[in-house]
């Protein structure tokens, strides 16, 4: 799996209402955990729905739907 399907499964989920707005995500080592991927995966897939405007990450607190 590369970083741009882990990002594109995510949206998914968000988009089905896995992930809820105002919610927080599993934290980067869990979602590396559920998906088979690295951490490092994870934080470039994160970025991406960053961009995209799907997420907000707060540094400490962790990463939110917005």
């Amino acid at each position: 799996m590369t970083s741009g399907e882990l990002a594109r499964l995510l949206e998914k989920d968000i988009h089905n209402g896995k992930y809820k707005s105002g919610k927080q995500l599993p934290v980067e080592a869990s979602l590396a955990d559920m998906h088979g991927v690295s951490v490092t995966m994870v934080r470039e897939a994160l970025a991406q729905l960053v961009g995209k405007g799907l997420v907000k990450k707060f540094q400490g607190i962790g990463t939110f739907v917005i």
